[in-house]
């Protein structure tokens, strides 16, 4: 954006000039926000004052990419891509399980053929799972981070504890259904049948542990190829808040009423003896 093609210079100057300012805030909003966030950072690195323009800049983008987040409004790329519901993907789930039912069956698979019926295999977690892009933190051997929890009673576990909001809100623990469960061990048999050795539930390509990078191109490029749509995690998370939609205000209006948390609110429940 400054015409700049060698190394990001060691003084400030370059940064506080008015032509880079006024470009930045030519852009988009939600191109914006990341730019502003960055720069900000950039001027702590600089080690300049704290209330520089950058600041006022990445806090009056945060203020309004909130207000139209409590808009609740479909974005440009929401309107294109989003599924019209769960459902949608749940049946392209079916479809591709059906496309790839000989190679599942397989006593030797490829890694080629593992990586197609892993495809399946995060199609079918997400639609009850709609985590960010946390799936491929997930060990299957060790409980450590993000893990599988087979040791219960009472089914299959996913214990959750190193994520986004982790710092907030806790370790968090899913039991997981029959089905997701079944899918799971049998997803995990498959794998050492392909010679996977690593600890974490996906592999990339070429056999080694994916990362979240991956994981989110694999799973935009899948969905793309099965509906015509470009959905990531994020858009699998609202649509699993809009599919809950009348839940959540309800719960929502009760907790203002009560003028509580809805921790607090929780607390006010009381189950049968």
């Amino acid at each position: 954006m400054t015409g700049k093609d060698n190394a990001v210079p060691k003084t400030s100057g370059w940064m506080m000039t008015k032509e880079l300012e006024k470009k930045v805030k030519n852009l988009p909003l939600n191109k914006r926000r990341h730019l502003t966030s960055v720069g900000y950072i950039a001027t702590k690195a600089y080690k300049l004052p704290a209330d520089n323009k950058w600041h006022d800049m990445m806090l009056d983008d945060i203020n309004k990419y909130q207000a139209e987040r409590n808009k609740n409004k479909r974005s440009n790329y929401e309107k294109q891509n989003l599924p019209k519901n769960v459902a949608e993907l749940k049946r392209a789930a079916r479809e591709y399980k059906i496309s790839i039912k000989r190679i599942y069956k397989k006593e030797n698979p490829t890694l080629s053929e593992l990586y197609k019926v892993q495809k399946w295999v995060v199609l079918r977690l997400i639609t009850e799972l709609p985590l960010r892009n946390d799936l491929p933190t997930v060990n299957i051997h060790e409980k450590t981070g993000n893990y599988l929890d087979k040791s219960g009673k009472t089914g299959l576990k996913l214990v959750m504890q190193d994520f986004k909001a982790s710092d907030k809100v806790g370790t968090r623990e899913i039991k997981l259904s029959r089905s997701v469960a079944t899918v799971l061990k049998n997803f995990i048999v498959y794998r050492k049948k392909a010679g996977i050795d690593h600890d974490f539930l996906l592999s990339s390509q070429n056999g080694q542990r994916m990362t979240k990078g991956g994981y989110s191109q694999m799973l935009i490029k899948t969905t793309n190829e099965l509906l015509g749509k470009r959905v990531g995690s994020r858009m699998i998370r609202v649509l699993a808040a809009t599919e809950h939609k009348d839940v959540i205000d309800k719960v929502d209006n009760l907790t203002n009423k009560l003028l509580h948390t809805s921790k607090q609110t929780r607390q006010y429940i009381r189950r049968g003896e």
